[in-house]
Parts: structure tokens; C-alpha cells; sequence
């Protein structure tokens, strides 16, 4: 296994890490982002739920098939959710939210910049062999 599909193993194994908090401590997660007492909303709860089970389909992906495509693919969905909660961690009239948005766009950002650099490396397996 090359050093760059070792990499980008470690980046979909840390996601899975992640999204395995997201899904079953959804309250201590939303307690420790301060999220203003929003741990006891089922509707709170819900919605790092769903980000976990995101994180959990793009980290199997991203295990069973990092290629320079797939990888790149993945750092764009980070990047497109970091832009989809930027509203929400900048906005005055969502004040209960804002700290929580803002790790979560920290964590996308994160995520983005970690499986963009695999996939930058070059070191992945090929998006398609050669055949002889």
C-alpha cells in the first residue's frame, strides 16, 4: 500500500471516528459546542445526526476507494458544507447557534483540507489503470 493511500485511509479513518461521535453522543456534542441548551432538541439532536451519517457514507467511500477523483469529490462536499453553515456561524439573529456553526464549519474546513491534500499528493491509487 503506497504512503498517499495510507494517508488518505487515515484521513476516511479519522472521519468515521468523527461520524461515530456525531451519531451516538449527539447530546455531549451539542453540549460541548455550547449550543445555548439545545442538547435536549430533538430537532438539534436530529441534525447531528444527519451530519454524522454524511460523514459516515463519505468516510466509507473514501476508505474503500481513494482515488485522486473520489478524494477530490469528498474535499468538495467539505467545502460546500463549510459555505452551507457559514451563514449560520456569522448571523446576529442566530446567536444560540453561532458556536456551534462555527465548529462545525471548522470541522468541514478540516476535513476539506485533509483529503484535498491526499488527493493534491498525487500519491492515491489512479482514477483508472492502464491496461497493458
Amino acid at each position: 500500500m503506497s504512503p498517499g493511500m495510507r494517508a488518505a485511509r487515515a484521513v476516511a479513518t479519522v472521519r468515521l471516528l468523527w461520524s461515530v461521535v456525531l451519531l451516538a453522543e449527539p447530546r455531549r456534542i451539542l453540549r460541548a459546542a455550547r449550543a445555548s441548551g439545545e442538547d435536549s432538541s430533538a430537532r438539534a439532536r436530529g441534525v447531528v445526526m444527519v451530519l454524522g451519517a454524511r460523514n459516515l457514507v463519505q468516510a466509507v467511500v473514501e476508505f474503500l476507494h481513494p482515488s485522486r477523483m473520489v478524494l477530490g469529490l469528498a474535499a468538495g462536499v467539505d467545502a460546500v458544507h463549510a459555505a452551507s453553515f457559514l451563514g449560520l456561524a456569522t448571523a446576529e439573529r442566530h446567536a444560540r447557534w453561532r458556536r456551534a456553526a462555527q465548529l462545525n464549519v471548522l470541522t468541514a474546513l478540516a476535513f476539506c483540507a485533509a483529503t484535498a491534500i491526499t488527493a493534491i499528493a498525487g500519491t492515491t491509487t489512479p482514477d483508472r489503470q492502464e491496461t497493458p
